[in-house]
């Protein structure tokens, strides 16, 4: 079905300073902008020069029946925090009036701006009837307190009703700033609220009742009209669980909670978004973020599905965010934590995201040994294939997402029934060895990685070390920036500049050590590192010079280490 869509360009007083009113939908997300977001507002609305216009983005709604009244789809948070800023505007004329500053008038302005931009108040319950109405969670503060201009409680709040209450604070404090060199009036507020609500520009698109919200995100999303992927799945799968019989509160608190406990678990740095495509593509054929909407709805479209999937989020919100992390309190207490967190470590350093579909169903569905066995071979696959190979994901997504599916399914019940799979992104040797050789690491962005690796060659070629890698630094035999010396004698070789950064030119130092060998010429640095109780660095101070040869040999012999190191074998 198509969706029509009417859209046009309003002012805020356009929007709210008329005789429509406007809802969130019970289900949508608390208020949850702070001080940065206040702020930047603050300085877009301050900083715009008479006459002209600040663009506040896409504001989406929804007609009810009457088309006096509008679902907020999107931009919610928006136009709450405007009228929080016209509620601490109000505030200001309030503490004027009982200071009895031109009283008269003052009750004048405040009357006509509070009909204007928040709703009118009851005669008889004396609570004020509001143009904008927020969600369950935040409405009863919002219309009690704040919109009212009553004194708000500090007691029993929640933590976005706490966020209305500081933006209000806040919005109190700029304005007192900038009323400081001159004596705050009723007529300058009231001339500030006038000018910036003509000044803040949405672009409006509005649809009819009978469109569902994912429909509209469907459609707005495939014009470039970027909205909420959180706000959206919540959403979608309340209203369906919703949608025999309307939820008790209680049974709504039970949902909040857990969808906050999702939130939580995945914290700041997770996207979303990519969360909830991994956790899809661990137990469905791989879907692109195109499609993924709709084959999430095509599979949630009962209470009973859209109940079950939110359990599904729920458990794997933890364990996606325990894999962008192997400090993760998750693996500490694991019985294979020391494999899982090296594996995993390199998998974060590389920057490695494709096989997190794989990982989720093999940490639901493996024991503990069979998920770091998979998870080593996923290293060592993709230290080949990835870093060193530096090959395009696109064989490599369908690989995984064929294993992550057989495994959900219980078809791979084992690490060694994904081998002949893996064998498929697996670099054979001697397209590893000379790739790796010839692997070249710029340093200011992947010092991390050259430590890594050099590290677990020197741990594989000498097993008694067990080396912290960020105990050392990375030392350039030939430097990066190298004195004239360097250019004189056996070393003076035109081409050596052009292997800086290769694997055979790197060694590990301890960063006293480094400090004071700065850019010496090689027979100097030479007595340094052949003391090393490192081979892969000591052997350096064996060579007689160093040049272009040099460093080849040596590049050639840690290829040939590590081709042994990241390893697996096929019968």
């Amino acid at each position: 079905m198509a969706v029509n869509l009417d859209t046009k360009n309003n002012s805020f007083r356009q929007i709210l300073g008329n005789g429509i009113r406007y809802s969130v939908p019970r289900f949508q997300r608390d208020y949850s902008w702070e001080e940065e977001q206040w702020h930047d507002l603050w300085n877009d609305i301050d900083n715009v020069e008479t006459g002209d216009i600040h663009y506040m983005g896409y504001l989406v709604l929804q007609s009810k029946d009457n088309n006096k009244e509008f679902i907020i789809i999107d931009g919610q948070q928006r136009l709450t925090t405007i009228s929080l800023l016209i509620i601490s505007c109000l505030y200001e004329i309030k503490e004027l009036i009982k200071q009895q500053i031109d009283a008269a008038n003052n009750e004048r302005r405040l009357e006509t701006l509070k009909a204007s931009f928040l709703g009118f108040t009851s005669p008889v319950s004396l609570q004020t009837e509001n143009k904008l109405t927020l969600n369950r969670n935040n409405q009863r503060y919002f219309s009690t307190y704040l919109s009212a201009l009553q004194e708000p409680v500090n007691r029993k709040r929640n933590a976005s009703e706490r966020r209305m209450a500081d933006a209000v604070t806040f919005f109190r404090g700029q304005i007192q700033s900038k009323h400081a060199s001159s004596s705050i009036s009723g007529e300058s507020i009231a001339q500030f609220i006038e000018t910036f609500v003509d000044q803040l520009y949405f672009t409006q698109i509005t649809v009819g009742n009978d469109v569902n919200a994912y429909k509209i995100f469907e459609t707005l999303n495939a014009r470039g009209v970027q909205l909420s992927v959180p706000d959206l799945i919540k959403n979608y799968l309340f209203s369906m669980i919703d949608q025999r019989s309307p939820l008790h509160d209680n049974e709504i608190d039970n949902l909040e909670e857990t969808w906050s406990h999702i939130m939580t678990q995945l914290g700041s740095k997770c996207n979303f978004s990519d969360f909830v495509r991994v956790e899809w593509n661990s137990r469905n054929p791989i879907t692109s973020k195109n499609s993924l909407f709709k084959s999430i709805k095509s599979k949630t479209n009962s209470r009973e599905n859209a109940h079950k999937y939110l359990k599904d989020l729920d458990y794997a919100a933890g364990v996606f965010a325990a894999l962008q992390d192997d400090g993760d309190e998750l693996w500490n207490n694991h019985s294979e934590n020391k494999k899982i967190k090296s594996s995993l470590r390199a998998l974060c350093l590389f920057g490695i995201k494709q096989p997190q579909s794989i990982l989720l169903s093999a940490y639901k569905n493996f024991s503990p040994e069979e998920f770091a066995k998979l998870l080593r071979y996923i290293e060592v696959v993709s230290f080949r294939y990835n870093f060193i190979g530096n090959f395009q994901p696109n064989v490599q997504e369908k690989i995984y997402s064929e294993i992550a599916n057989g495994i959900s399914g219980g078809a791979l019940k084992r690490t060694s029934h994904a081998k002949d799979l893996l064998k498929k992104i697996y670099i054979d040797n001697d397209e590893f060895i000379s790739r790796f050789k010839n692997k070249e690491i710029k340093m200011r962005s992947s010092d991390k990685k050259a430590r890594y690796v050099l590290a677990r060659l020197e741990e594989y070629i000498n097993p008694t070390l067990v080396l912290k890698d960020e105990d050392y630094t990375i030392e350039h035999v030939f430097p990066k920036n190298p004195s004239p010396e360097w250019y004189q004698g056996d070393s003076n070789d035109d081409d050596l500049a052009d292997l800086v950064g290769s694997l055979g030119n790197l060694v590990l130092l301890d960063k006293d050590t480094n400090a004071q060998l700065g850019n010496k010429n090689f027979s100097l640095k030479k007595e340094v590192l052949e003391k090393s109780p490192l081979l892969t660095t000591n052997m350096v101070g064996k060579y007689p010079i160093w040049n272009k040869d040099s460093i080849e040999k040596r590049a050639n012999f840690l290829a040939e280490k590590a081709a042994q190191c990241w390893s697996l074998q096929w019968d």
